[in-house]
């Protein structure tokens, strides 16, 4: 993928399943290049520990990482001082600069300002909207994600889950549903 879109995923995008999992397959479909750091993975962790044991949560995070060995970004505290954006997601835009990634995937915009010139803050749901004119491979990304859940649930009830985080892009997934 040298040429793919490079974009850091912030933890509050990767904690979601739904969300995560999309994010993740899409990464793997070659849609994007995702970026992380160990800060932004140890957050995950904590909060995937709220709702599954620790053991669980370090296997999830270990699998993200065998799935992305790239992906994992070092060396950005170099760019920490001088960022004025809110101070706990300074290692986000830090991490997105090492990674020369001119997005940064979130939940929560409003921690990402001001931002560098070279680099944007954007929702999920705007992030996953970017890739609709690939109607055959997101069907495919969707397909693939909700049968490797547990209890697979139907396109429409998973796109359901989906769209409480990216209503809009679920929105227009749902009519290649119909």
């Amino acid at each position: 993928m040298p040429d793919a879109l490079i974009a850091v995923l912030d933890a509050n995008v990767l904690y979601p399943p739904t969300l995560r999992d999309f994010l993740l397959a899409t990464a793997a479909s070659g849609f994007y290049a995702p970026r992380w750091s160990d800060e932004i993975l140890d957050e995950v962790a904590r909060n995937l520990a709220k709702r599954m044991t620790p053991e669980n949560a370090a296997r999830l995070v270990g699998g993200m990482r065998e799935l992305f060995p790239k992906a994992l970004v070092e060396g950005y505290e170099r760019h920490l001082p001088g960022l004025a954006n809110e101070e706990k997601d300074r290692h986000v835009v830090a991490t997105a600069l090492e990674a020369t990634a001119p997005l940064i995937v979130t939940g929560n915009r409003r921690d990402f300002s001001p931002l560098p010139a070279s680099l944007q803050a954007i929702e999920a749901d705007d992030f996953l909207c970017g890739f609709l004119d690939a109607k055959t491979e997101l069907i495919r990304c969707v397909d693939r994600v909700r049968k490797l859940w547990p209890s697979p649930p139907s396109a429409s009830a998973y796109l359901a889950q989906l769209g409480k985080l990216a209503p809009r892009f679920a929105a227009e997934m749902r009519q290649y549903y119909r």
